[in-house]
């Protein structure tokens, strides 16, 4: 809400008008308060921090809120007297001011629950407050503004003083208006429901597909025309022909009426088509700016989500101790509503860990030559259709050897595992539940609940993160999000003689490479590319559909990035980039492998859209079903018919999943791995498992939901489930075995040894 707007009041009661007007204007004031902070000179501020405490006092005294009256009326003083030079806003004031922003948001929360006791438990404390911040000015002002002493009730119905003029006193919260013309009407808003959004998005689509049915219908005109032109030199021809060599009156004026005709038609035909021309046009227009308008309507700028940022940042800074320039750039790049709600939580993660994590003490930064003021960034912006969010700072970074014993500690993995592990798959166990490189536990690390977070909301959206850590320079987390949910940049290609979209902002690279450049060793095919060894695989194969009837002399490659790792997808060829228009599958399809959703194309043709985590599982296992059968000998011919006790992991983590899969086939295990719940209960309705390990905490369907159909579905022969969890908890674990759970496991006891006996009590050793 912004303070030249004016909102519909239809929709609100008055204590939700009370606390958006508290919300939107202490962020305003806690924003110029940092301002002033780190800005003394900056006093061009004081008079906005004025205008804020005063409406914010306005409102409370329309709601008869007269702690909130008193706490603004003071903070509102000391802004008066610093602009007058009396007080300075130094560090005492700005804490004391910002402890009053808290305190009055506080107050705009309580007020729409139950206010009166929230208030006596709180009494004393705000008016301790109140005193200190009278105190601020108490040389250069006594009581001027003629409140009663100390001591009120919670809601005082006594109003001595008159209504600011920005406000009516008819239970009506009217925003300032700022704008300099008096004739100018300010915008009025009503409350619309995300659904009812989500309706005009799919109805402005399907318009904007609609109209673009008119194109074709265009051409098939132009060549009705032309087959109209031609026809009718084949009349004047024959006329040409007839004429000369008839005496009949008859064919004569029959061959004049037939011109005439074609006359009549070709300017009857024009006229039409160019008025058809005209509305094409104009629909085009039109639909176009209506897609758009209902696309703008679901934006925000990025601002709006990190208003709170820079006051966590200062006080977690001096929490901890540490002195830190925070600056934020970006914040008018325009974000989905929807992606900026869900990355308040990531960002507040990434935020406190590189304070805490990152950061240096003065001391430490001072000894390594640094700056003793440590710098962290928040940026975002638009680069190729995807919205970029990054965070860095210029502190410690990850140290190689204390990630590597963090890991081994955790029993994630064994030390001669962690050997062979590069950089970037290393750095994907800190995107674990329960992960930690920290010994000690304070108030914002050591607990296990970190970066999982960040990882969890980015893979919900579709979209990526990289990490780049150099030891004692830095780290930065790059995000890279699609610009809205409703509307995915893709790269349409053909597969098999039918188009299907891949998310641009999950390809790595696209190659055209000729096939003479392609290596095939063991009947596996392989490309050198900057010194990269990338193996190939067609996408048809994946997909299992019919060879495509495209015969060229160039592969058309989609490289794809998973842990630094990348591999190659053969498509038929590429089409181009497209915005396309996410349509959800039906979820009584459940979940199809390598599928997420849909779209329509531009001439109304539907595309499905790729699942690129399931895209890469599904290429690994093909991999290694190539890489099995490679090694079969008839000396162990005998050994692989024996059929060896299949095992579904079910995890949304990609390393839980690999090192799971790796320890069970390492003992001999036919392993496949299911993203969620979901995607497990699909794959155990087409196969048979001989036991299910599953985590809880997955999107979409979790391990309690899983375990529960598993059991009770009479059409799956449900084998035994284990359930590992990063929390272990008692009611978890209760919960878990009511459901039909057969196993708990608690991350805590996960290490090799453990696992693979409980999978033995549970179905035996390997047969193979």
């Amino acid at each position: 809400m912004k303070n030249e707007d004016l909102r519909d009041l239809s929709g609100y009661s008055m204590p939700e008008l009370f606390l958006m007007e508290v919300e939107t204007q202490s962020g305003a004031i806690s924003e110029g308060l940092l301002i002033l902070e780190n800005n003394p000179e900056r006093i061009e501020v004081i008079p906005s921090l004025m205008r804020g405490a005063h409406s914010i006092k306005g409102a409370a005294r329309i709601v008869q809120i007269e702690a909130g009256v008193r706490m603004a009326h003071a903070m509102e003083d000391c802004f008066l007297a610093a602009r007058d030079g009396r007080i300075a806003i130094d560090a005492k004031a700005i804490d004391l001011l910002l402890r009053g922003v808290d305190m009055l948001k506080q107050i705009a929360h309580a007020n729409t629950g139950n206010y009166s006791e929230w208030f006596d438990d709180h009494e004393e404390s705000i008016l301790a407050l109140i005193t200190a911040l009278t105190a601020l000015i108490e040389s250069s002002r006594q009581n001027a503004a003629g409140l009663p002493a100390m001591g009120f009730s919670p809601h005082d119905p006594h109003r001595s003083e008159s209504f600011p003029d920005n406000l009516t006193p008819v239970g009506e919260l009217r925003m300032r208006e700022t704008a300099a013309d008096p004739f100018t009407k300010p915008a009025r808003y009503v409350r619309v429901t995300e659904e009812k959004l989500q309706q005009l998005m799919a109805l402005a689509g399907e318009s904007l597909v609609e109209n673009k049915r008119l194109r074709p219908f265009s051409k098939s005109l132009l060549q009705l025309r032309v087959i109209h032109s031609e026809l009718a030199k084949v009349v004047d021809h024959i006329r040409e022909e007839v004429e000369p060599h008839t005496t009949n009156e008859h064919i004569r004026l029959h061959f004049h009426e037939i011109q005439q005709k074609f006359g009549a038609f070709r300017n009857k035909f024009n006229e039409l088509y160019n008025e058809f021309e005209h509305y094409a046009r104009r629909s085009a227009n039109l639909t176009n700016r209506l897609f758009h308008e209902v696309v703008a309507s679901k934006m925000r700028p990025f601002s709006d989500g990190v208003q709170e940022f820079p006051r966590m940042m200062r006080d977690l800074a001096r929490q901890l101790n540490k002195s830190v320039k925070f600056k934020i750039f970006g914040k008018s790049t325009q974000v989905d509503r929807d992606i900026l709600d869900k990355l308040e939580s990531p960002i507040t993660q990434l935020l406190r860990n590189a304070i805490d994590h990152g950061i240096e003490s003065a001391e430490e930064r001072k000894a390594q030559g640094k700056n003793s003021e440590g710098s962290i960034l928040l940026e975002a912006s638009h680069s190729s259709g995807i919205l970029s969010v990054i965070v860095s700072d210029d502190g410690r970074g990850v140290d190689p050897v204390t990630l590597k014993n963090s890991i081994i500690r955790n029993k994630l993995a064994d030390a001669a595992m962690v050997e062979k592990l590069s950089d970037a798959e290393m750095l994907d166990f800190l995107f674990l539940p329960g992960f930690t490189t920290s010994n000690t536990i304070n108030q914002l690390s050591g607990r296990g609940i970190g970066l999982d977070v960040v990882q969890t909301m980015v893979q919900e959206v579709g979209g990526v993160i990289r990490v780049r850590s150099k030891p004692r320079e830095g780290m930065t987390f790059h995000l890279q999000l699609p610009l809205t949910l409703s509307i995915l940049r893709s790269l349409v290609t053909v597969i098999s003689d039918e188009p299907y979209a891949v998310p641009l902002a999950r390809i790595d690279r696209l190659l055209l490479i000729p096939k003479t450049d392609i290596e095939t060793i063991e009947n596996r095919l392989f490309l050198n590319s900057e010194h990269h060894q990338i193996e190939l695989i067609y996408a048809r194969q994946i997909l299992e559909l019919p060879m495509s009837s495209l015969e060229t002399d160039n592969l058309s490659i989609i490289v794809l990035n998973k842990r630094g790792k990348r591999y190659g997808l053969v498509v038929d060829r590429f089409v181009d980039e497209r915005n396309l228009i996410v349509r959800p599958l039906n979820p009584r399809l459940g979940k199809i492998a390598d599928i997420s959703a849909a779209s329509v194309l531009s001439d109304g043709s539907p595309v499905l859209i790729l699942d690129v985590d399931d895209l890469l599982y599904s290429m690994e296992k093909n991999f290694t079903a190539i890489q099995r059968k490679e090694e079969d000998t008839p000396a162990n011919k005998q050994r692989a018919d024996r059929r060896k006790k299949r095992i579904l992991v079910v995890d949304d983590s990609l390393t839980v999943r690999e090192v799971e899969r790796k320890l069970l086939e390492n003992h001999g295990f036919d392993v496949d791995i299911a993203v969620d719940g979901m995607d497990a209960l699909n794959a155990a309705h087409s196969q048979r498992f001989d036991l299910i390990i599953t985590d809880l905490d997955m999107p979409r369907m979790n391990g309690f939901e899983l375990v529960q159909q598993l059991k009770s579905n009479v059409n799956i022969e449900s084998p035994p489930i284990m359930v590992v969890s990063y929390k272990d908890r008692e009611r978890d674990r209760i919960r878990a075995q009511n459901v039909g759970a057969d196993y708990f496991l608690a991350k805590s006891g996960f290490h090799d040894q453990t696992v693979l006996q409980i999978v033995s009590d549970l179905i035996g050793k390997s047969e193979a």
